[in-house]
Parts: structure tokens; sequence; C-alpha cells
């Protein structure tokens, strides 16, 4: 909540809204108005994300893309949708993992294109001509998941993710 200074100033609650009206005097005397309306004043969190809109979509659902806008003035972009998977398979939801919500996300491999350089502008005449391949090699174990029943716990647990 944003707490009033001393116990005579209001309190407000986070994402509460204030209902003003609003009023333009004719000129520097006491008279009536020249202009009125009414509004509302939403109050929220600074400094963390705030969802602006009416009904927001729940932590994970949201959709939107990613645009990255090439020096020759195009623009290419990805789409950002729900891609965590929900419990038991994951806790990345229940953590508000940045990356499971494209209102949260922050940048990593979703940046990442072919021939998307993230840099600024002053630094593209500084990158080598020709792009860097490389290789990665993995190695995966894969094990069906068991869930918990009355008798045995569930096969996987506290499992570690990259």
């Amino acid at each position: 909540s944003l707490t009033g200074h001393t116990s005579d100033h209001y309190t407000f609650a986070l994402e509460e809204s204030v209902i003003n009206i609003d009023a333009i005097g004719s000129g520097p005397e006491f008279a009536i108005h020249k202009e009125h309306s009414a509004g509302q004043l939403s109050v929220t969190a600074f400094d963390v994300p705030n969802c602006l809109c009416a009904n927001p979509k729940p932590f994970g659902e949201a959709n939107g893309q990613l645009v990255y806008k090439h020096d020759d003035g195009t623009e290419e972009s990805v789409s950002f949708g729900s891609r965590c998977p929900r419990p038991p398979t994951s806790n990345l939801l229940v953590k508000k993992n940045p990356t499971c919500d494209v209102r949260t996300y922050a940048g990593g491999t979703e940046c990442c294109h072919h021939r998307w350089l993230l840099t600024d502008l002053e630094q593209a005449k500084q990158l080598p001509s020709e792009l860097l391949n490389y290789s990665m090699k993995f190695r995966i174990w894969f094990q069906e998941y068991i869930p918990a029943t009355a008798t045995s716990q569930a096969s996987h647990q506290n499992l570690v993710r990259f």
C-alpha cells in the first residue's frame, strides 16, 4: 500500500482507483468553471511491472510478439505465447519465472534469432562481416514421469532445471 505520511493522511491500497472531479476556472477570481469533468486515477506500484488492462490475463497466459528492427528499416517478429508447463511438470509458473510471460520477459534465447544482432547502432560497424558458426552436442536421458500414489512417491523429485 501507499501509506499516508501521518495518520491524518489517506493510505491508498495498491491497484485501487480514486474517482476525482477536475475543474478549470475562467480566470483568477472564484467564479463559474470554464471546463469540468470527472476522472479516475489508478494507483499502482512502481519499479515493478504493472498491468493497465481492465481484465488482465493470468500470469503465463498473455500473448504478444518480439519485434526486431534491422538497420535497413525492415522488421521481423516472433510470436510469444504461453510456454511454461503447468505443475506438476514444472514449477516455473508458480514461481512466476519471467520467461513464462511476455509482460515480464527481459531477454534470452527468444531474442537471439538468425541475424538478429542485439547491439547499439554505433556498435554495428565494429561487428565482423562473417557470421560465427558453432556447434553444440547434448546427451539427453529421458524417463517417463510417474505421479505419486498412496503407496509410493513420484518418480521425479527436486529436479535440476537447465
